[in-house]
């Protein structure tokens, strides 16, 4: 993650050097489309030539990441000693 947010040719490097052996030859055309258009849908925000989630999208992806647990039973002390 980068604060001003990951430049085309970054993403694109980053899936060319995981995804290698499966992509086909044209995945960076691919990416500038599909980058376009979340960024007209609003899911991303390009701002000095990167890509960034919008703010919605933070939002959402911290509520999601944070399930709350339930609380723990507390142990109760009420057992006379003898």
């Amino acid at each position: 993650k980068e604060r001003t947010g990951s430049s085309q040719f970054k993403i694109a490097k980053f899936i060319g050097a995981k995804y290698k052996a499966v992509l086909p030859g044209n995945y960076e055309k691919l990416l500038l489309v599909q980058l376009r258009r979340l960024s007209k849908s609003g899911k991303l925000t390009k701002v000095k030539g990167s890509y960034k989630l919008s703010d919605e999208l933070k939002a959402a992806s911290k509520a999601a990441a944070k399930p709350k647990k339930p609380a723990a039973a507390k142990k109760s002390a009420d057992k006379p000693k003898p």
